[in-house]
């Protein structure tokens, strides 16, 4: 997939899923041994694919594709 810097009409709804992540985040011990950060439907690998794929797109301001 290829992901592409985040657009300004985009940025609210990215916002309202990472505090949605910080409310299933909160309070969760961290543990080494436990990989299941997300809960979401789409799984880890998915997730932290989109993740870094947005994140690196947006510092750099270039298109990143991971395959």
């Amino acid at each position: 997939m290829t992901y592409e810097p985040i657009q300004e009409k985009d940025k609210e709804q990215w916002i309202m899923w990472l505090n949605s992540q910080v409310e299933t985040l909160n309070g969760k011990e961290e543990n080494k041994d436990d990989n299941q950060i997300f809960e979401t439907g789409d799984g880890d690998i998915a997730t932290g694919k989109d993740l870094v794929g947005y994140l690196l797109a947006n510092l750099t301001n270039q298109s990143v594709t991971i395959n």
